[in-house]
């Protein structure tokens, strides 16, 4: 009986889990020349924008500007780039630009605005697109 009950407690959890991990991913419609679809899962926004990387780095920080938000700095990665701005009421924002390593001329945009906010995400996402 003991036995019974620790293996349907195991497999609950595993249900639990596996519907926590693949049910929170959404498709959402994007202006982009690179792909229609992006993808908003666990409150992270991600999509793919056609470009050099230089303009497309321009473009996002003019978005920013443009929609209000202030850019508070710049994380240099290896492979990427991170600018963090503040929206209204201290929202953090990070978007992170990095070169698709599979398409030639395809920057990933990974874009995270205070606790998975999906419309200021899009709208972020929708202006670099615009900007280019």
């Amino acid at each position: 009986m003991r036995m019974r009950i620790q293996s349907i407690i195991a497999a609950v959890a595993a249900l639990s889990g596996a519907l926590f991990f693949n049910a929170c991913s959404t498709q959402v419609a994007v202006n982009s020349s690179a792909d229609s679809v992006a993808t908003f899962r666990n409150g992270v926004f991600y999509g793919k924008l056609s470009g050099e990387y230089a303009a497309v780095f321009r473009a996002t920080n003019k978005a920013l500007d443009q929609l209000g938000y202030m850019r508070v700095g710049e994380i240099p990665e290896q492979t990427a780039m991170t600018v963090v701005a503040r929206g209204t009421g201290d929202v953090r924002v990070h978007v992170q630009l990095t070169r698709s390593a599979k398409e030639p001329g395809v920057i990933n945009v990974r874009i995270a605005v205070g606790r998975g906010e999906l419309p200021a995400c899009q709208n972020i996402f929708n202006k670099i697109s615009a900007n280019l």
